[in-house]
């Protein structure tokens, strides 16, 4: 899917990468903002094993001829999920995002643009990676806010990355680094019922003129 500066999303077409290219600014400045999603496997999809280590194998053999950072990027997560495994551990990769916000003046493509915790996970059942464009994002991916739970912002929906620098100077925010992988709670308590006082309140740090980022989404299966 694509999304082009806050339009609705829709299916990536053939002459979208025009889009990219400009949003990348290679060739020239950059020009527009833009966020391009690949869903491996919704909720519903959870006991699947799509996403895991022997499918993502099977992506990278049938990659083996592709040019630039596909294969480094597949190895790299086979090597991650390979790791997991040997801890009696499971990673399933669910989604690929990449958000190129370097025109100040187009809209946000963020991928979450409002404080939130996670409510379709629960303890430790969530993992998220990006690796960030040299000279962009120096903030990093994704902020984190590991003191505080969701109930703490009744008005979470509402608050930007811009509110946080701004509304809550003194709240220990942590933030993710290019190649990080943050493990962190989901709102699911054991009865498998969200609970506002789970979960790890976080945002995506992407704002117009600063980012440009591949967000790797996993869920998690610790071990038993």
């Amino acid at each position: 899917m694509i999304t082009p500066g806050n339009s609705v999303p829709r299916p990536l077409a053939e002459n979208d990468l025009q889009d990219v290219i400009q949003a990348a600014g290679i060739g020239s400045p950059p020009r527009g903002n833009i966020r391009c999603t690949w869903s491996l496997r919704k909720y519903s999809e959870r006991e699947s094993q799509k996403g895991g280590l022997e499918w993502i194998s099977s992506l990278y053999e049938a990659n083996h001829d592709a040019a630039g950072p596909i294969k480094p990027l597949l190895k790299a997560l086979i090597n991650l999920l390979h790791e997991a495994r040997c801890h009696g551990a499971a990673l399933f990769v669910e989604q690929f995002t990449a958000v190129i916000a370097k025109d100040a003046t187009a809209p946000n493509p963020c991928l979450t643009p409002r404080l939130h915790a996670d409510e379709y996970y629960g303890l430790r059942e969530t993992a998220i990676a990006s690796l960030l464009e040299r000279g962009w994002s120096k903030k990093g991916g994704t902020w984190f806010l590991p003191t505080n739970v969701i109930a703490d912002y009744p008005e979470g929906d509402q608050i930007t990355p811009v509110d946080i620098e701004r509304k809550f100077p003194g709240v220990p925010v942590v933030c993710t680094g290019s190649g990080d992988v943050c493990f962190y709670d989901g709102m699911r308590n054991p009865d498998n019922v969200p609970d506002p006082m789970l979960g790890v309140p976080h945002i995506s740090a992407d704002l117009p003129g600063e980012s440009s980022r591949l967000v790797i989404l996993m869920h998690h299966k610790p071990p038993k």
